[in-house]
């Protein structure tokens, strides 16, 4: 994948054989976008008003098994609320997570005895008493559900 827009931060699909990485990319007018492309530089999944904190942002967040990416999505009135694109559908879900000022994601798990879990874990500023700098941690295995 070519442009002349700003390319931020790669980070490849947890599963080579799916051939895919995700990048941030800074367009003209200072707004981000999710691109997910594919070993030949085609774009597979697009999604636009993705939040990107200044200076050196967290590479795209993929799910264990590959099938989601985990973004922070651009929208101060709602708090920067944290979604994940399908890679297989595209479709857009919402992980609920009662937080302010979300600033970056990173998802992991894996198996323990037996039970696939997905874990997500944000870096979130403000609150309702002015402190800042939280990291929350959460099983998101019932909305992120890889088969």
């Amino acid at each position: 994948y070519s442009t002349s827009e700003e390319i931020l931060v790669p980070s490849c699909c947890p599963f080579s054989t799916l051939g895919l990485a995700a990048v941030y990319v800074r367009g003209a007018t200072g707004g981000h976008t999710l691109l997910v492309v594919d070993a030949a530089g085609r774009i597979h999944r697009k999604v636009d008003g993705v939040y990107v904190e200044p200076g050196r942002p967290a590479p795209p967040a993929w799910s264990p098994r590959g099938r989601y990416v985990v973004f922070v999505k651009e929208d101060a009135a709602a708090g920067n609320p944290i979604r994940a694109v399908d890679i297989a559908t595209g479709q857009l879900l919402e992980i609920p997570l009662d937080l302010s000022g979300a600033l970056e994601v990173a998802v992991g798990g894996g198996r323990d005895a037996g039970v696939s879990r997905t874990l997500v874990a944000v870096v979130a500023v403000g609150d309702g008493e002015g402190v800042r700098n939280h990291v929350y941690v959460a099983d998101v295995t019932a909305v992120l559900q890889e088969r």
